[in-house]
């Protein structure tokens, strides 16, 4: 009877030892080639503003992606908006390292410098009238105000990339 549980235990823990390496597997960390001190194998407080990193790349991909739309009226590339699914795509890399990595690590490493600061941003409300509104880029819900400001950054680095590639 002893030898029949200690297996079953013994089984338990594999199964759940298994279960957390899936896991850790499983989560793709969006910052990992980008500036994640953990190359990817992050949990806690750093994964958390590793994912928070990964939305405002999400959310700063699709904008710049809308702007060049707008301004070209054409679809933008698969590769500018993050809709490529090629594994390893020359063209993906080429944007994050010249476009958006840089961005977003600027805006990182100033917020990481004012943590713990109650951080606002200037916003013109609709009615002409100027607020202030708390930022909670790597601490809350996405900071729209730092997407946009980032939006502006990128989309000149964008466009500056595709005039040297047109050269």
């Amino acid at each position: 009877m002893r030898l029949t549980t200690l297996g079953v235990f013994g089984a338990f823990l594999v199964a759940g030892a298994a279960l957390v390496a899936e896991e850790k597997k499983s989560h793709k960390c969006p910052m990992a080639t980008i500036m994640c001190p953990q190359a990817g194998d992050c949990s806690g407080q750093c994964r958390s503003f590793c994912d928070k990193g990964g939305e405002a790349l999400t959310a700063l991909r699709a904008r710049v992606a809308a702007a060049v739309k707008e301004k070209s009226k054409a679809e933008p590339s698969a590769h500018l908006s993050g809709a490529c699914k090629a594994k390893d795509c020359a063209d993906c890399q080429k944007l994050m390292d010249g476009v958006f990595a840089p961005v977003l690590k600027e805006k990182i490493n100033a917020r990481f410098g004012n943590m713990g600061q109650n951080v606002k941003h200037q916003v013109k409300a609709a009615n002409g009238k100027t607020t202030e509104v708390k930022c909670t880029f790597l601490t809350g819900k996405l900071c729209e105000v730092c997407v946009d400001e980032m939006k502006a950054t990128s989309l000149e680095k964008y466009e500056a990339q595709e005039k040297e590639h047109t050269k």
